[in-house]
């Protein structure tokens, strides 16, 4: 069995002259004001046999210079550049078309990760035999800072028979971040079938991919989840009235019913019996995660802000 490469001793030939372990793939369009910082923390890895696939998506911004520099410095990393935005879907599927190695995971652009995050997840897959493995799981703000979340310290697992784990994964409320297993690392062979352009959101990926392996946790290392206005994930919200009839709407029915048709449609008829039977647990999981958010709310606008100003 060969000793893991560690980030000194792997030289820029043995990169070329192999095919490296791990691959990450980074889909990105106009990540300029992140995409440095996702760059440094998984350069610095503890376990550096991977290579590094970026998908630039026709970015307007500074993007592409940015990744070109690193590419340069680094042999790991491979730039492409799309003549126009094809998508993010489609992104998604270019990078894991173009993975080589046995591992893969994808990395959000403006994500940061504890040093020992694919040493971890890798010695995870290999100690269990499973398919997906993921850490625990912060937030971070625009300045990298700790923000109050219910998910905060959050991991995912979802063991057993294929119709167990999805139950499982159905039942678990979208908001307490439980799109994020997507960024697992994976066995590549597990995502062989995964074709992105079939689901509308990434809730539905991950509850593909439980089809065909567990997921574990590997609580000792942590991802960094950045909300901020300009993300996907990030914390931009209409205003005014759509604001208070949203709202009304969460304490009627605090299911998104556009994921939980979803579900539906990729299950099998055994699964949607079960997801009926289960949608009033998955509702009152919904309405715990509110009443989390409120009381962090409530703690960080009067608590925190008094300690600050005492």
């Amino acid at each position: 069995m060969t000793e893991p490469q560690t980030a000194t001793s792997l030289t820029e030939s043995s990169v070329n002259a192999r095919i490296p372990i791990v691959s990450i793939g980074m889909p990105v369009y106009n990540g300029a004001k992140y995409i440095h910082e996702a760059l440094d923390s998984l350069l610095a890895q503890t376990y550096a046999d991977f290579e590094l696939l970026i998908s630039d998506n026709a970015s307007t911004d500074d993007t592409q210079a940015i990744c070109e520099e690193y590419a340069r410095a680094d042999p790991r990393i491979r730039y492409v550049r799309q003549d126009e935005n094809k998508g993010a879907m489609p992104n998604f599927q270019l990078v894991l078309d173009k993975a080589r190695g046995k591992y893969f995971m994808w990395a959000a652009y403006d994500d940061k990760w504890d040093r020992n995050w694919i040493e971890c997840l890798k010695n995870l897959l290999e100690s269990s035999g499973s398919g997906a493995a993921f850490g625990k799981l912060m937030h971070i703000d625009e300045n990298s800072r700790p923000i109050p979340h219910p998910a905060n310290g959050k991991t995912f697992e979802f063991t057993g028979s294929p119709i167990r784990r999805r139950a499982g994964y159905f039942t678990e409320f979208e908001r307490y971040g439980k799109a994020n297993p997507i960024y697992s690392l994976f066995r590549r062979d597990v995502l062989r079938d995964i074709k992105l352009g079939a689901y509308s959101a990434d809730f539905h990926m991950v509850f593909a991919i439980l089809r065909k392996t567990e997921l574990h946790p590997a609580p000792q290392t942590i991802l960094y989840k950045r909300l901020h206005s300009s993300g996907s994930s990030g914390a931009r919200e209409a205003s005014g009235l759509s604001v208070a009839l949203r709202r009304l709407l969460y304490l009627l029915n605090p299911v998104e019913m556009g994921f939980v048709a979803g579900y539906f449609r990729h299950g099998s008829n055994v699964e949607r019996l079960l997801f009926v039977i289960l949608l009033p647990k998955k509702m009152l999981l919904g309405y715990v995660f509110y009443l989390d958010n409120l009381m962090l709310m409530i703690k960080s606008r009067y608590f925190d802000s008094g300690k600050t100003h005492s």
